[in-house]
């Protein structure tokens, strides 16, 4: 019966009280080896194991650079995909039959992954459960990071204005490049694009609500919309409509970006722009507060330019400086 009553143990997320004995002295490791441009392994090591019979492991990773492939054991034993999500996923094994829980060093677990954008990123490796043969389970909270990928390098960034902001932005998962190695900084940006990336800047993905309006918000970009717009970050129009794939201006962003900072607005604040007339008058304050906070600049000759469209490098520097104390 032992082997059943594990099983059951790992699919149903441990049922067995929490236990010290397997893990007293329990110490992990990660490492990479790229298999090729197309792939690589993240390989989970044990070490100092004491009776380990059955375990789970999770590993959290940036959905936006890497995609989840498969996971796998050499350890002997029943071994599967315990748990997957965009950015998280476990795998759970355990021994078959009366034998002994392993002891000292052990590969516990391979995970494979394909890269889907330049840059370099993070695994963590943030929880392990382990069982011993005795059907006593310990939980594990762990912080072990391995990094994958290569430096951020584009082609068509050297010299740019924002060529810093837009390696530290990529480098941070907020936003990928194009095919052939080229990030396009002066192409625009749509409102989708921008809450998206927003949202990823402030780990703030995911709403308890769908998008409350009447048109159609792309798959990709659905959750960070409407997590935008539940944290009153982001609005539609008075028809009821989001028009995810147009252009936001540099207004827009500019209230935006005001809104996620929490800046104070002044309803009487004068612009000493050139071109301060063609501000919006519902986003004047909002342009007023990033401007004083130093969030938002120019585009020379003294000119707001507010109904021009953002484009990619403006946006990733507003997002770093949302970073900013």
């Amino acid at each position: 019966m032992i082997p059943l009553i594990l099983v059951c143990v790992v699919l149903a997320s441990w049922l067995h009280p929490y236990s010290a004995r397997a893990a007293d002295a329990a110490v992990f490791h990660l490492h990479v080896e790229p298999q090729s441009t197309e792939e690589l392994h993240v390989i989970v090591e044990g070490q100092q194991l004491s009776d380990v019979y059955a375990y789970e492991i999770y590993l959290a990773y940036d959905a936006s650079k890497l995609r989840f492939v498969s996971a796998y054991s050499s350890v002997q034993g029943f071994g599967f995909v315990g748990s997957e999500t965009e950015g998280d996923v476990s795998y759970a094994l355990t021994k078959v039959g009366n034998t002994a829980g392993m002891n000292g060093q052990a590969e516990l677990a391979r995970f494979v992954f394909a890269p889907i954008a330049p840059g370099q990123t993070e695994i963590r490796l943030y929880k392990a459960e382990l069982v011993d043969s005795a059907i006593e389970k310990v939980s594990l909270a762990l912080d072990v990071r391995a990094v994958v990928g290569d430096e951020v390098a584009f082609t068509d960034i050297a010299g740019h204005w924002a060529e810093q902001q837009i390696v530290q932005a990529v480098g941070m998962g907020w936003v990928t490049g194009y095919p052939y190695g080229t990030f396009k900084p002066q192409s625009q940006v749509t409102r989708a694009e921008f809450a998206a990336m927003l949202m990823r800047g402030l780990h703030q993905e995911g709403a308890t609500t769908p998008p409350p309006f009447s048109d159609a918000i792309p798959a990709w970009a659905s959750d960070a919309v409407a997590a935008a717009v539940e944290a009153g970050y982001i609005q539609g129009y008075a028809d009821g409509t989001f028009r995810s794939n147009q252009p936001i201006t540099r207004a827009e962003i500019a209230a935006i970006v005001s809104r996620a900072a929490g800046l104070e607005l002044t309803q009487e604040a004068v612009l000493s722009f050139a071109d301060a007339r063609d501000v919006p008058a519902w986003a004047a304050p909002y342009v007023a507060a990033a401007v004083e906070a130093g969030m938002v600049q120019g585009r020379g000759n003294n000119r707001f330019a507010p109904l021009e469209q953002a484009t990619r490098a403006e946006a990733v520097t507003l997002l770093l400086k949302l970073q900013q104390p």
